[in-house]
């Protein structure tokens, strides 16, 4: 039997993820195409309840990995531990799979998570990123590192960091002065 915390059980989760959020969106694509009647429950259930569950077993792989990250051993872990850099594309694609349930529907958890992430969502993709900010505006947040690193300093996130200037005339790459290039 494999833990909960052993790498076979994550890309098992990976790939939940991406088959709930896959018949989702070809669910939805038929109904746009008229092939299939709205809200019409199929084998693999409603468009919207794929998209939650795509959503809730995001948060299961992102806690678990946050998990690892921290190092703790206990398998029945309900601390919350710090955000980690390397989930960001997984949260952002489950905050697009959550948008698209009703709010009565959305898992508080997933929700919590989302919020969490807003502010390395920044950082991957742009303070100024649409669908960033869209997330954001849906979700919640207060887009400060504190919000996803406890203990960290309260401040904003921003893509574009302000860089010390280069000093004039200290360039590396020269040319030789006599010497032709071809």
């Amino acid at each position: 039997k494999l833990t909960a915390r052993h790498c076979l059980t994550l890309r098992a989760l990976e790939t939940q993820i991406k088959i709930f959020a896959s018949h989702a969106v070809g669910i939805e694509q038929a109904q746009d195409m008229g092939l299939l009647p709205r809200n019409v429950k199929t084998p693999f259930g409603k468009a919207v309840n794929l998209r939650r569950r795509a959503a809730e077993a995001a948060l299961q792989y992102v806690t678990t990995c946050e998990c690892n990250a921290a190092g703790c051993l206990d398998p029945s872990c309900l601390r919350g531990h710090p955000a980690i850099y390397e989930c960001v594309v997984e949260v952002f694609h489950a905050s697009q799979d959550l948008k698209m349930v009703p709010k009565s529907e959305r898992p508080r958890e997933v929700i919590n998570m989302v919020r969490r992430y807003i502010p390395f969502m920044k950082i991957s993709y742009g303070d100024k990123d649409r669908d960033v900010l869209d997330v954001e505006s849906i979700f919640g947040g207060d887009g400060s590192i504190a919000s996803a690193v406890p203990g960290a300093r309260a401040a904003s996130i921003s893509a574009t960091p302000d860089l010390p200037k280069k000093k004039p005339g200290k360039t590396r790459n020269k040319k030789k002065k006599g010497r032709k290039r071809r």
